[in-house]
């Protein structure tokens, strides 16, 4: 039994990974020049947060192999010191650049308020650490956990920043306008019915959700008095 503890390599490892990445990704160039420009929309946040999710799954997937593992299993306390700070990375760029963006968009509408960044969902990356553990030396299905559940994780960031920015203008006493849209030729039936638009809290249920491979995109533009909205039930526009 190996006793060594190769969390410390194992996250320099994927952490360089990372940021080489992150660094050298035109995509990126490209989504943080629109958000520097001003002329940004939420849907750079979530282009944003789906890049970052590929590369956060890639830099994890790169970095492991059966023989450099405990006994060729990922225990919860290595996950604890690498999974968790890799996706807390891509979290807080996601958060910072989506801010950014608010911060143009609320200016734009005269709106003087400070956009609020929601914090990692601990109980999620807590799951995708207690799937590895229970995956013990199946290195195939340790590959899988970190592929899509980390990837999804990730993507719904930009979700995550756009309900708690309508939820906050709300609040606020504003009339936040939200839309959702389906991307590709191959959406599903369940995603199609939730495209929907019109002021945030008339939404139908799971309007934020994602499943796995769900490339949907949920956006948020600020609004002072509101604007025609379709009924989450009768899909009229009212």
């Amino acid at each position: 039994m190996s006793t060594a503890d190769i969390a410390p390599a194992l996250w320099a490892k994927m952490r360089g990974s990372y940021l080489a990445a992150v660094s050298g990704d035109t995509e990126l160039r490209a989504i943080n020049a629109i958000a520097r420009s001003g002329k940004a929309t939420h849907l750079e946040t979530q282009r944003l947060a789906a890049r970052l999710a590929e590369i956060t799954s890639e830099s994890l997937t790169r970095s492991i192999f059966p023989d450099t593992l405990p006994n060729g299993c990922f225990y919860y306390n290595i996950g604890q010191r690498t999974v968790i700070p890799l996706i807390g990375m891509s979290h807080d760029l996601t958060m910072s650049t989506a801010s950014l963006i608010q911060a143009v968009l609320n200016k734009n509408t005269g709106i003087g308020l400070k956009a609020v960044t929601p914090p990692l969902n601990s109980g999620v990356v807590n799951g995708i650490l207690n799937q590895l553990t229970n995956a013990g030396d199946d290195y195939t299905k340790i590959l899988s956990i970190l592929g899509e559940p980390v990837r999804n994780t990730i993507a719904h960031f930009g979700n995550d920043f756009v309900k708690a920015n309508a939820d906050f203008q709300r609040r606020a006493g504003l009339q936040p306008q939200i839309e959702r849209q389906a991307h590709g030729s191959k959406t599903c039936a369940w995603c199609r019915g939730l495209v929907w638009s019109g002021d945030y809290g008339d939404e139908p249920a799971d309007f934020y959700r994602k499943h796995d491979y769900c490339r949907c995109t949920v956006l948020f533009t600020p609004s002072k008095d509101g604007n025609v909205k379709q009924n989450a039930h009768s899909k009229k526009w009212v």
